[in-house]
């Protein structure tokens, strides 16, 4: 099963989502994905969470980012938004169209 978890919030919310994650990976069958941006330094925190597959963020991108983005929502089984996220607008819209 392929999840994508959108993540624009901050380093707390980020610390709370890295037990999702962990619990995730726990199944064998499961490509866990991270999108979001690096606005209040959320991504960074798991940049180094060895529980996820793909983290895309959203602040610096390029054609390669978008390529590999679009990729994930087409094979996306569940995307996941976290009541403390708040979507760029950007991501709902390339979400929707996909």
């Amino acid at each position: 099963m392929n999840i994508i978890f959108s993540e624009y919030c901050g380093l707390g919310n980020s610390v709370l989502l890295s037990a999702s994650f962990k619990e995730l990976k726990k199944n064998k069958g499961h490509h866990v994905s991270l999108i979001g941006n690096n606005k209040y330094s959320g991504i960074t925190v798991n940049k180094f969470n060895q529980n996820l597959d793909d983290k895309i963020n959203l602040s610096n991108l390029n054609i390669a980012n978008l390529f590999k983005l679009i990729l994930l929502i087409k094979k996306c089984d569940c995307l996941i938004i976290p009541a403390h996220s708040n979507p760029s607008i950007f991501f709902l819209i390339i979400y929707n169209q996909i």
